[in-house]
């Protein structure tokens, strides 16, 4: 089988590998809704056997915002006007989201917005079967 790239936007992602062997997935892109900063904006994964709960979570904060994350994205920083820091990793209670990762047969990953208010803006993520 080859590689399959999957691309939305406006959706959130979801993947169940059912090839017979493993799978490994990449996240190239998968960016949140920035017009909104507030808590209920950002991206969760939940990925491997059925049922499995969320494993990482980013949100925005009241003065700051989660953009997204992806394979070799370079990170811009700044300030807003009210010197509170800006870029990808603005939310301090993330530590790391992983971007590249394998599923085995039967297993899921989700890919999606913290709020169904909010779904990804736009994703870009690859699934290869192994």
């Amino acid at each position: 089988m080859a590689t399959t790239v999957h691309t939305g936007n406006n959706q959130n992602f979801s993947y169940t590998n059912n090839t017979g062997g493993n799978v490994r997935v990449v996240i190239s892109l998968a960016l949140n809704d920035t017009s909104v900063q507030a808590s209920t904006n950002g991206i969760k994964i939940r990925c491997g056997a059925p049922g499995s709960p969320d494993i990482l979570q980013a949100n925005s904060g009241t003065n700051s915002r989660f953009n997204g994350i992806g394979k070799n994205i370079a990170r811009q920083g700044g300030s807003n006007h009210s010197g509170h820091f800006v870029g990808a990793s603005a939310s301090s209670d993330v530590d790391c989201m992983c971007t590249e990762f394998y599923l085995a047969d039967g297993h899921s990953i989700d890919v999606q917005g913290v709020s169904l208010s909010y779904p990804l803006k736009f994703y870009n993520i690859l699934t290869i079967p192994e």
